[in-house]
């Protein structure tokens, strides 16, 4: 098979002079599909499989999927990061779509011989990952964890252990809307067996060379730099971290601006790189960099996220965005709206930092976990990037089962304890599938909360979060 993919609805004009000039008169023979839809990665994945290229019109981060398939790419703006790409001449400051219809051709007749550089940065990507994942994973896993100190043993240890000097915007998550992960780092402060060092980038002196803040703010003349979650490099305050012998770890989050973050890794050429995804883009950085990169997923307060002895007044809730990010749940959203259900929708509140506390919308930490917790099931989906949110780990904390997708790029460990839907699903299934929760017996339906609560206690409380975070730095000092 081979076709073309169009993605989403943008640059009509463009379209329509390509069906009606080109692909009818010349390529009959050739099947072309045109997406219009906001399709996420496992919807995509055997479209990619088929096509013989891929045309970005839209500069969207679909085409990093897309290398990973080793596909080849035509581009209507220059990449930076995509060396190996079929680029559209302009003429005049206008697109020469005569020369894209060459190198659709032009692809076509060499289909059957891979794209070699294509090839090199996905061998390079799966060994990476291999080196960076799998074998960091092992050897913590056979990390044995000493029986935990008292509180002054650990004040005494923590002296003699390495210093982090942890930089980054706490103020902002000190104040945004969601402050768990504020609250996780300052956990890990107090506990953890490391003695580190909070600076405020947002207020602290910036564009100052790495001694005049190991001077100002650490014990030790050799700490380890921890820079937390910043994607533009303005955001980098140390004007020589490039050419420091310490330790330099990057911890990044979400992963939509992949430019920025393989610049940042790259130029200040980090020596780890902490991650919360296992993504598509994900993967794409970890092939453009040469580093370690150790996998920390998403932990939560299982004192704040718990289960609670409530009537179940709700059958379905879900909470959040709803935007075209969030397509299948968009998609679930509708639906459940028109099936007759009961439901309840709590609206996302907003991303603004210092969000107005008069927000009816603001129901966060121990009140959403209330409100969960009264629901039997809850609505979680991964999104369109394939992201293992939250709230797959708050829903399962807080008595209620979840319902929806799970990412195609992790582990599904919550697949014979939740109500999995497929965006391939039909209506009819999906609903049918809900129901099928919803007349459980009480039995059955609480020995799927128990499991669930089990497995989330078990992999993604602070516990495990302090767990993983001293293996990690214990391996980082020792290789």
């Amino acid at each position: 098979m081979s076709c073309i993919i169009s993605y989403r609805i943008i640059f009509y004009q463009v379209i329509h002079y390509i069906i009606s000039h080109h692909i009818v008169p010349y390529y009959i023979s050739y099947p072309i599909l045109f997406n219009f839809n906001y399709l996420n990665s496992s919807l995509l994945e055997p479209i990619h499989k088929k096509c013989h290229c891929y045309i970005d019109i839209e500069n969207s981060p679909v085409k990093y999927d897309v290398l990973l398939w080793e596909t080849p790419i035509i581009l209507f703006e220059n990449d930076k990061i995509i060396e190996n790409t079929y680029l559209v001449n302009k003429i005049q400051n206008q697109y020469d779509l005569n020369h894209m219809i060459h190198n659709m051709g032009l692809i076509y007749e060499i289909s059957n011989n891979k794209i070699e550089k294509t090839k090199k940065v996905n061998d390079k990507l799966l060994e990476n990952y291999i080196s960076s994942s799998v074998q960091l994973n092992s050897i913590f896993e056979k990390t044995n964890t000493s029986e935990k100190p008292t509180i002054i043993e650990k004040i005494i240890e923590k002296k003699s252990k390495s210093e982090i000097l942890m930089i980054g915007k706490f103020s902002t998550f000190k104040n945004r809307m969601d402050t768990s992960y504020y609250e996780l780092l300052k956990h890990i402060q107090e506990i953890s067996d490391y003695k580190i060092v909070f600076v405020d980038s947002k207020s602290c002196e910036i564009n100052q060379p790495l001694s005049y803040y190991i001077d100002k703010y650490c014990e030790t003349t050799d700490p380890m730099i921890y820079n937390i979650v910043y994607t533009d490099k303005s955001e980098q305050i140390i004007n020589d971290l490039v050419d420091s012998k310490l330790i330099t770890i990057y911890e990044i989050e979400d992963c939509y601006e992949v430019d920025n973050v393989i610049y940042n890794i790259n130029t200040f050429k980090y020596d780890y790189v902490i991650y919360r995804y296992n993504c598509e883009q994900m993967n794409y950085i970890i092939s453009k960099c040469n580093t370690k990169f150790i996998h920390y997923p998403h932990y939560i307060n299982t004192d704040i996220f718990r289960q609670q002895d409530t009537e179940k007044t709700i059958d379905i809730l879900l909470y959040g965005n709803t935007s075209n990010f969030y397509p299948f749940r968009q998609r679930l959203f509708n639906l459940i709206k028109k099936s007759g259900l009961n439901y309840y929708y709590l609206p996302h509140p907003g991303y603004n930092e210092y969000l107005n506390e008069d927000n009816p919308n603001k129901i966060i930490g121990s009140e959403l976990s209330q409100l969960i917790n009264k629901a039997k099931i809850t609505i979680s989906t991964c999104s369109s990037f394939n992201y293992l949110l939250k709230k797959y780990i708050e829903i399962s904390l807080s008595g209620s089962i979840i319902a929806g997708n799970y990412p195609t790029t992790e582990e599904n460990i919550y697949k014979n304890c939740m109500c999995l839907l497929d965006e391939t699903d039909t209506d009819e299934v999906i609903i049918e599938k809900i129901k099928n929760v919803l007349n459980l017996s009480k039995k059955d339906y609480n020995h799927i909360i128990k499991e669930s609560y089990k497995i989330s206690i078990e992999n993604h409380s602070y516990t495990n979060a302090i767990e993983r975070f001293n293996k990690i730095i214990y391996y980082i000092c020792n290789n």
